[in-house]
């Protein structure tokens, strides 16, 4: 578990590893939890699951319900870019510096859990 500190917010990162039993009957995807929703995703669909609040007594929800099934396989359409790039030699649609945006802040997380320190970071 990590806790990110942003201006205007504060984020907590779980992740649990250890038996079979998945995240609302999915064997894996991510949970963002909020104060209107919950929103699960993996690369199959996304699902939001609205907060309730009382409006004259009655249950209403914050936000509407929504749930998305993805069609495409963007995995392998992916590696398929990828593929194409290392003969092209043009750049990915995901490429190096995307990879390291997307997983700074959870290398950071793994910095401070190991060396059991608190990480400022300024980008």
């Amino acid at each position: 578990m990590v806790t990110y500190e942003y201006p205007g917010f504060i984020c907590t990162y779980e992740n649990r590893d250890g038996n079979g039993y998945g995240m609302n009957g999915h064997g894996y995807g991510i949970l963002f939890h909020g104060t209107e929703g919950t929103m699960f995703i993996n690369r199959q669909q996304f699902e939001i699951i609205p907060e309730m609040r009382r409006v004259n007594d009655q249950p209403q929800p914050r936000i509407q319900a929504q749930q998305v099934k993805i069609t495409n396989n963007q995995g392998a359409m992916h590696a398929r870019n990828f593929l194409d790039c290392l003969k092209s030699r043009q750049a990915p649609i995901c490429d190096i510096e995307i990879g390291h945006r997307s997983t700074t802040t959870a290398l950071l997380g793994n910095i401070a859990l190991r060396s059991g320190r608190r990480i400022t970071w300024n980008k």
